[in-house]
C-alpha cells in the first residue's frame, strides 16, 4: 500500500502546524492534546526538532504507510482550521488522485 503523494503533502503540513505551534509554545490546550496524539499515531517517543517534523512525518508515512489512518483521524478533528482545512477533504476512492482544491482518489489509506 502507498499513499498517493499529495496526500502525503497534505498530512505532513498539516501535522508540522501543529508540531510547530507546540513546540513555540503557543498551542493550547486543545493544541497540546492534539500534538500528542499526531505524536501517538505516528508511535514517536520525543519531538523532533521544529524544521524537521515535515520530513519525519512523510518518512513515517513512507515507512508504516498504515499510520495515516489514525493521522488524518486526528488531524481532522483539529479545532485549528489551518490544521483541519488542509487534510479535512481527503478522500480515497481507488483509481486516480485527482487534486482540485481537495484530494480525491488514489489507494485506500488502510
Amino acid at each position: 500500500m502507498s499513499i498517493p503523494p499529495e496526500a502525503v503533502a497534505a498530512i505532513s503540513s498539516a501535522a508540522a502546524l501543529v508540531g510547530h505551534e507546540f513546540l513555540k509554545g503557543t498551542a493550547g490546550e486543545a493544541g497540546k492534546s492534539a500534538w500528542l496524539a499526531v505524536k501517538a499515531a505516528l508511535g514517536w517517543n520525543s519531538d523532533p526538532p521544529s524544521a524537521e517534523i515535515k520530513n519525519k512525518v512523510e518518512e513515517s508515512l513512507a515507512a508504516e504507510p498504515q499510520r495515516a489512518d489514525k493521522l488524518l483521524e486526528v488531524l481532522k478533528s483539529n479545532e485549528n482550521p489551518a490544521v483541519s482545512g488542509q487534510v479535512g477533504s481527503i478522500v480515497s476512492y481507488g483509481g486516480k488522485v485527482t487534486v482540485i482544491g481537495n484530494i480525491y482518489g488514489g489507494a485506500s489509506f488502510s
